[in-house]
């Protein structure tokens, strides 16, 4: 498994079916995509990145845990309010011929509510989840959403030269 470039990802990603082989296959993504994440210094990866066209997208834990990174499922977001934000934003996907990321400037909601499920790593299920994020936990789970919908930040931020 690799992460894939901008142009090799070309689906719309198609939620997850709540079934025993679903949950199997899973946890074989979420571990290698995991993997991936931090080999790449990586604060959040889409399933659509490594070519998996499935609503999930895993993102590094603030906290020191036995699970590094919550894996999310079948998961949107909604502004709490209109407010934006300018963050710079870097993507897995999006390289210079060098290997370096391109950074861009996205304007984002500074506070969302996310609304679908988390993989439940010990029991194999998935459990509701809603809850308000801000700051940059917000702007990491609109990254990581807008992949499943095929929105990229070279799509909508500004390429900027921090190097």
């Amino acid at each position: 498994m690799k992460i894939l470039s901008d142009q090799e990802i070309q689906k719309i990603s198609d939620p997850i079916v709540d079934t025993p082989e679903d949950f199997v296959r899973l946890y074989e993504v979420f571990l290698c995509m995991c993997k991936l994440c931090l080999l790449n210094n990586g604060v959040g990866l889409a399933a659509i990145q490594v070519g998996i066209p499935w609503r999930m997208f895993i993102r590094l834990k603030p906290e020191d845990s036995k699970h590094p990174f919550d894996c999310f499922v079948n998961c949107e977001y909604i502004p709490k309010n209109d407010e934006k934000s300018l963050s710079v934003e870097g993507c897995l996907s999006l390289r210079r011929l060098n290997g370096e990321l391109r950074f861009f400037e996205v304007n984002r909601y500074k506070i969302v509510r996310l609304k679908g499920h988390k993989f439940n790593l010990d029991l194999f299920k998935f459990d509701p989840i809603e809850e308000v994020l801000e700051d940059f936990a917000a702007i990491v789970v609109q990254h990581e959403i807008d992949h499943a919908s095929r929105i990229l930040i070279s799509d909508i931020g500004k390429e900027i030269h921090v190097y």
